[in-house]
């Protein structure tokens, strides 16, 4: 979506549903005065750090999302303007812009607190809960994102999919549908699997081959004998102790089991996309390159990226257990 745009389709959509956050980034560069330092030529990691005394590993989750933004090029270590920034970001320029984008920061609060004067007895906001976030989880996939999965990954032959924080069983029900010998387990919370059940109740076609399972990943072994498990959203960064579930994935299969992983994934240059990179300033996010190589410490092999949903961020990343 460019500019004010009419919204017209789902990634018009998608794209205003997503744009505070691309805001709010942007707002924080300007903030630190990023652009500014950067007026007199490239700089490393390090000496932007040292420039906005913010730590390197938290600055260069910003710097990758301005990136992506169009802001800042890279190359190698070291971190430049684009002409736009140049233009527009840069302290003391004629065109520079940073005062709004500082009033807009301000002017943030007001929004973020103007729900309030639209509620009622009838209409409450509330605080979001498992259900919501789940219900969420079930609104993405049914968005494209289930049916690229289901294009993109051969199932043919496979009977029993391991489908791990499966929340709302959504992939589970797809990939279902296309094979009808496939059973899936969606092993996830108790929380997450009320959910699943009432939602997958409403698909008869394939409801007798869903089941569920209840675990917490932290504690709780996979399972075993399953010739595919799916890591659908659930390998957010290095905080996500991404080594210890694929593990117990590969605990899990049988030897010649296929291993999904579907989740957002930055480009091997760590750049891009938009939404990977706000995802990663925001929690956390691997590249394809970084969720290979743990695949192979772990014991997998063949690692094969498939093509990503879009400009949405999530991608696929398949790999077998030799």
């Amino acid at each position: 979506m460019s500019g004010y745009l009419p919204i017209e389709d789902l990634a018009d959509l998608h794209a205003a549903m997503n744009g505070f956050r691309i805001s709010r980034a942007l707002q924080i560069a300007n903030f630190l005065e990023i652009f500014t330092y950067l007026a007199e030529g490239p700089k490393t990691l390090d000496e932007l750090a040292s420039d906005t005394e913010v730590k390197s590993e938290r600055l260069e989750r910003l710097l990758m999302t301005c990136c992506a933004m169009g802001l800042l090029k890279r190359e190698a270590d070291r971190f430049e303007n684009t002409p736009v920034a140049d233009k527009y970001l840069v302290k003391d320029r004629d065109c520079y812009q940073g005062h709004l984008i500082a009033h807009g920061m301000h002017a943030w609060k007001r929004w973020d607190d103007m729900p309030r004067h639209y509620t009622s007895e009838k209409h409450q906001p509330g605080i979001e809960g498992p259900r919501e976030f789940v219900l969420g989880m079930h609104d993405l996939a049914m968005s494209g994102q289930a049916a690229h999965l289901v294009e993109h990954v051969d199932l043919t032959g496979r009977r029993r999919l391991l489908d791990v924080g499966g929340g709302p069983g959504s992939y589970s029900v797809a990939l279902c549908r296309k094979y009808p010998e496939l059973r899936a387990t969606v092993w996830d919370l108790e929380p997450a699997l009320e959910v699943a059940r009432a939602l997958v109740a409403q698909y008869p076609d394939v409801e007798d081959r869903i089941h569920f399972g209840v675990g917490d990943w932290n504690t709780d072994e996979f399972g075993s004998g399953y010739d595919t498990v799916l890591l659908s959203n659930v390998l957010h960064g290095a905080g996500s102790h991404a080594m210890m579930k694929l593990q117990k994935a590969h605990r899990a299969l049988s030897p010649g089991g296929l291993l999904i992983i579907h989740d957002f994934m930055l480009n091997d240059n760590r750049d891009g996309p938009l939404s990977g990179a706000l995802f990663h300033m925001y929690i956390g996010a691997y590249s394809y390159f970084e969720l290979s190589r743990l695949a192979r410490r772990t014991g997998f092999t063949d690692c094969t990226p498939l093509p990503p949903y879009g400009d949405y961020g999530c991608a696929v990343l398949t790999a077998v257990k030799a």
